[in-house]
């Protein structure tokens, strides 16, 4: 990429002045958010280093890095290779994009939390919910929330935009799969599967794994004192089945029609806009479905039931739809009106089971699509086509259902946004970060993500270990992570990468932690020695 490649616009994003910034967008026309124009004397570098001096000082096992690759400009059907992405020692204006490397011992971590952090609709910033604890260690964003604007009707593929006649309320809810054990009394709360397999999940010791799949065969459900099992999941054929649940990770052949299109025609960007699928049972007019979805309560996920549909259902990029035939509700619960007196907006406890072994594990939280699997990266492909498929096979990315959970393109192949991967080797897990949005930093597809994290391993950027397991965070603005000291008297956070402007956060150095909705944090309340 070189200067010439770009030009200049004026953003929709209005400055501290409140002013429109001026910024870059492609000359070719390839579509995605405009570059933030550099304005005065930009020191991000600088202050980046000085924070990584702090952390290397604090905790002297961890590895911190940043560097800048000038990125290759390519398009049409045949991908980069690692060595197209050349690294330099600093950032070059619309050529490069900086990354940051963060790598922590597993041994070096006291204890690690999941969390999801709303209050009602209100979301506080990271560094106010840091003010009520005891905490140095490390934070960094997660998974992907249904925002108001991805219910509402900003996007053609809003919710309430495709199905008016099925609206549903503005309710921030995280969207994967999360499961925990209450540590006092071993009791299980969960969720249905969502659109996306992979996962992280935390041991009884602190630890952390990256999971690829969580293989689950049914369901225990409560509805207040009313217990389920469900055994038919995302079965299109089970009509007349008294209990079925069906999630965004739906594949039918109508769903497949959009997913091969996408490879065919590379349109990823409209062709499913306006798809509205309904619960896809023969007797569905005929049955009773339950919409559940979470809130967060107490920094984690809740799920409840948000709507009821008598008759045909929409199936939303979030949640669960539990469809019940007609009798069989009805034996459990009464009526319609007598079960949205007792249920609507109450807690649903769900108890997922299957071959995987959840004893291991303390808490989980999901929804993620993979990167690397075993040692293998999924997105090393020498065509768009192969990355297409691989993205659709391992992590249902291609979905139109799971598509419309998300405001930004992150898996477009030929797109640059902010990107971030948690990443797990035999000894560390760590972030590798991509910067975006910016004129200093141009981003990151996921094939250039998955060619550099490729480059930086064969350098020997990641400790000279081989990646594991790694997976996508949600991308954006809200990538980030933050290197946290806070005593509940004094609070300090220090971003260890540049921020993305976006639409809950402005660009550069966020030291507040704006829209960190969803997160890991790992504790290192004592420094580890050497």
């Amino acid at each position: 990429m070189q200067r010439a490649d770009w030009v200049p616009v004026v953003t929709d994003l209005v400055n501290a002045a409140g002013k429109f910034s001026q910024g870059f967008v492609r000359a070719d026309g390839q579509r995605g958010n405009a570059l933030l124009k550099t304005t005065g004397h930009d020191d991000v570098e600088t202050r980046l280093n000085a924070a990584y001096a702090v952390l290397r000082a604090c905790y002297p096992a961890i590895t911190v890095a940043r560097y800048h690759a000038r990125m290759p400009f390519w398009h049409g059907e045949h991908t980069p290779t690692p060595a197209d992405y050349r690294l330099v020692g600093a950032p070059q204006a619309l050529t490069t994009t900086a990354i940051t490397v963060i790598l922590v011992p597993q041994a070096a971590i006291n204890s690690a939390t999941l969390g999801f952090h709303f209050q009602g609709a209100t979301l506080p910033p990271l560094r106010e919910r840091m003010q009520r604890v005891d905490f140095q260690g490390l934070v960094g964003n997660l998974g992907y929330y249904m925002t108001a604007d991805l219910i509402r009707d900003k996007f053609r593929w809003s919710h309430n935009t495709r199905y008016p006649a099925y609206p549903l309320p503005e309710i921030p809810s995280y969207i994967g799969f999360h499961w925990r054990a209450e540590p006092d009394t071993g009791a299980v709360y969960g969720a249905f599967e969502s659109a996306h397999p992979s996962a992280v999940a935390i041991r009884a010791n602190g630890t952390i794994d990256i999971l690829h799949r969580i293989d689950i065969d049914s369901y225990n459900v409560r509805f207040g004192a009313r217990e389920l099992t469900i055994n038919a999941i995302n079965t299109p054929d089970a009509a007349g089945e008294d209990v079925v649940v069906f999630t965004p990770a739906l594949r039918t052949a109508e769903v497949e029609h959009y997913i091969t299109a996408q490879e065919r025609t590379r349109a990823v960007d409209n062709l499913w806009h306006t798809y509205a699928p309904t619960i896809p049972l023969a007797d569905a007019a005929d049955r009773i479905h339950v919409f559940v979805a979470n809130t967060s309560e107490q920094h984690i996920p809740q799920e409840r039931v948000i709507a009821v549909w008598d008759g045909a259902a929409p199936l939303p990029s979030f949640g669960a739809v539990v469809s019940f035939k007609r009798a069989y509700f009805e034996v459990l619960f009464g009526s319609v009106p007598a079960f949205k007196i007792t249920h609507l907006n109450q807690p649903v406890q769900i108890v997922p089971v299957g071959t995987f072994d959840f004893d291991r594990y303390q808490h989980i939280m999901g929804g993620l699509i993979p990167a690397v699997m075993d040692a293998c990266s999924l997105y090393l492909a020498d065509t768009v086509t192969d990355v297409l498929r691989n993205l659709n096979q391992f992590g249902n990315a291609t979905s139109p259902i799971a598509q419309m959970g998300r405001e930004t393109r992150n898996f477009d192949p030929y797109q640059r946004e902010p990107a971030g991967l948690l990443i797990q080797t035999a000894h560390h897990i760590g972030w590798v970060l991509f910067d975006g949005r910016h004129e200093l930093s141009i981003g990151a597809s996921v094939i250039d993500a998955a060619m550099l994290l490729k480059k930086l391993e064969m350098g020997g950027c990641l400790g000279g270990e081989t990646v594991q397991q790694a997976l996508f965070m949600d991308g954006g603005s809200a990538m980030k992570v933050y290197n946290v000291s806070s005593d509940r008297v004094q609070t300090t956070l220090e971003p260890l990468n540049r921020i993305a402007a976006g639409a809950r956060n402005g660009p550069s150095l966020d030291y507040e932690g704006l829209n960190l909705y969803s997160t890991l944090a790992l504790a290192l309340d004592t420094p580890p020695e050497r």
